[in-house]
């Protein structure tokens, strides 16, 4: 009777599927584009000749976002919601690409194990659980709701390791081609992406030389992550050569250059990261350790060695409290320190198991360590922006799958034999209060206690329509001659989420994109169209140069702003974030 209660492949791809469309689409006509770089990426429809798209995109990021957007608006007539969707469809991807990755990862080397028995999922128990910790993270979540680059580069990250480790460990040359080209996506995606390559290439080194020590069966991965290598090479190419026109690769690197913090200030940066991420480990990201332990254990889910986990009451109300207690410190610490502390757990209770030295780990745990290590190295290398953290999560969330699967395994055992009748009763109300408690979570809660990842972004969209109805009420009260009645120039400095509102809806004004205040203060070549200029936090200098020429330049309308987390913790700690006073939007025009 251990498979008639087995929760099969398609069973559970939709319940993921279903909540994590559930809490990603939460409310999503209540976000809009705001930060700097969304704005930078979402608004290539609205630029002209010569370029195109925004001026100095190419610096932020390679072209694939920005087209997907810019088509995205194409289709769907430029709504405003329609590039967060974009995102939110990677986002509930993303969650299907850590599973079946964390499967690949997780699994032991087919040529040393004994064919097991299938398990009833399709995934391992590992597998579940860091889809489960995926599912209900609320910094995955905030990201999945926005216009950024960071949740697509992670999901192609996630499908290259993937296939990558699949590829190595398996004669099947498909999955080297896949994962060269799934490196060549990410690659495509941020100008980072071509970690795939580095973690595959330290999970190899790794399994060498602190692992296998044969030659002869590292020579075939070696080659096989080399042609992985090449290819996303090759594919990447088109991209670089794009960049030949503005300065090529040297620009982009001159210009990261500028946002790397080293050695010195790494301590700083882990700390940064570490306070963040306990802003964002609220009540959902804290039950995703409670249904990592409680889930599968009531759907007669199997380890990744194939065996059943067996049903037993007490042993059941232990899982349950080791499940709250993680939570727990997840509430108390962030999520980071639980994941890391389970990860660090799944490689000491796999060290104590009975397998020899060579099997331990695999080459895809090997794999997973370096991307782990790696990352934990190199991210804070950089200055501390949230969303980097987002690749180190993924690779913490698979190790911390992995432990939860070693814990269990040790506290309730594997058996092969069938589950006692009597004690199914107890496994139908284990499994209907973990369903009731999800669908609780994720389907009910969000809309009493909002989640930070799931509150308000709407301000600048709300701004940038006062601030269209401003200037349209100032050219009726003060007319000017113009060669179309009720036209109008309006540059916009430096806040590209606000020129992206703006030039959405034009109506009869024209929208620019700008880094001058020129436009107002030049004497020379003064256009008989009307012209404004918008400026807001990132041109706050432009401000004080424009308020102390009264004489010349007038003030039409100025409006509070309060960013949103997301925009502040790029620049601030969150107890900072919490005290920062709203900022003035600003629409000049000159004096007449």
């Amino acid at each position: 009777m251990n498979n008639f209660r087995g929760l099969t492949l398609l069973q559970f791809l939709c319940f993921t599927l279903a909540f994590g469309a559930i809490s990603r689409f939460h409310h999503l006509r209540d976000v809009a584009v705001e930060h700097f770089d969304e704005g930078v990426y979402a608004s290539n429809l609205f630029i002209g000749p010569p370029d195109f798209r925004y001026p100095f995109q190419e610096l932020y990021a390679p072209p694939l976002l920005p087209s997907l957007l810019e088509w995205t608006l194409i289709l769907t007539g430029s709504s405003d919601t329609s590039v967060i969707r974009v995102n939110v469809l990677f986002g509930i991807l993303l969650l299907m690409a850590i599973g079946w990755t964390a499967n690949e990862l997780l699994r032991r080397d087919e040529r040393k194990t004994p064919a097991t028995p299938s398990v009833p999922s399709g995934l391992s128990f590992g597998a579940i659980a860091a889809m489960l910790l995926a599912l209900t993270s609320e910094i995955l979540i905030q990201y999945s709701r926005t216009a950024l680059t960071d949740i697509p580069l992670t999901f192609f990250l996630a499908l290259a390791v993937g296939a990558g480790t699949r590829g190595l460990r398996q004669n099947d040359w498909r999955w080297v081609i896949a994962a060269g080209v799934f490196t060549a996506l990410a690659w495509w995606t941020k100008y980072n992406g071509w970690l795939p390559l580095a973690i595959l290439g330290a999970g190899i080194a790794g399994w060498f030389v602190l692992g296998t020590r044969n030659w002869k069966q590292t020579q075939p991965a070696l080659v096989k992550w080399f042609v992985i290598t090449t290819l996303a090479i090759l594919l990447w190419l088109p991209c670089l050569n794009g960049l030949q026109a503005t300065g090529g690769y040297a620009a982009v690197a001159t210009n990261h250059a500028g946002y790397v913090v080293g050695p010195s200030g790494w301590f700083d940066s882990i700390q940064r990261h570490l306070q963040v991420d306990r802003f964002y480990s609220g009540w959902l990201t804290a039950s995703g350790f409670l249904f990592a332990f409680t889930l599968p254990l009531g759907w007669g889910v199997k380890t990744s060695d194939g065996q059943p986990l067996p049903w037993d009451n007490i042993r059941a109300m232990i899982v349950l409290g080791l499940g709250t207690v993680l939570a727990g410190l997840c509430w108390w610490g962030g999520a980071l320190p639980v994941l890391l502390l389970l990860t660090v757990t799944a490689v000491v209770l796999t060290l104590l198991s009975p397998r020899s030295k060579e099997t331990r780990f695999t080459l895809g745990h090997w794999i997973l360590i370096a991307w782990i290590l790696g990352l934990l190295f190199a991210t804070p290398m950089y200055r501390p922006y949230p969303r980097l953290i987002l690749p180190l999560l993924v690779g913490l969330s698979i190790g911390a799958g992995c432990g939860v699967e070693q814990i269990l395994r040790r506290v309730i055992g594997t058996t092969s034999s069938a589950t006692p009748p009597e004690e199914c009763r107890s496994q139908r109300i284990w499994r209907g209060g973990v369903a009731v408690g999800i669908v609780v979570t994720l389907a009910i809660l969000p809309h009493f206690f909002t989640p930070v990842a799931l509150e308000s972004r709407l301000q600048f969209k709300e701004i940038a329509a006062l601030a269209s109805a401003a200037i349209r009420q100032d050219l009726v009260e003060n007319p000017r001659v113009s060669r179309q009645e009720g036209q109008a120039l309006v540059a916009v400095y430096g806040e590209p989420g606000l020129f992206f509102h703006l030039a959405r809806d034009p109506q009869k004004l024209v929208i620019q994109p700008i880094g001058t205040t020129a436009p107002l203060i030049s004497s020379t070549g003064v256009s008989d169209v009307p012209t404004y200029l918008i400026t807001g936090p990132h041109a706050w200098d432009a401000a004080q140069e424009l308020e102390n020429l009264p004489e010349r330049i007038r003030l039409v309308a100025s409006f509070d702003y309060a960013p949103s987390p997301l925009v502040l913790l790029d620049s601030m700690t969150p107890s900072e974030c919490a005290a920062y006073p709203p900022v003035k939007i600003q629409v000049w025009t000159r004096s007449q």
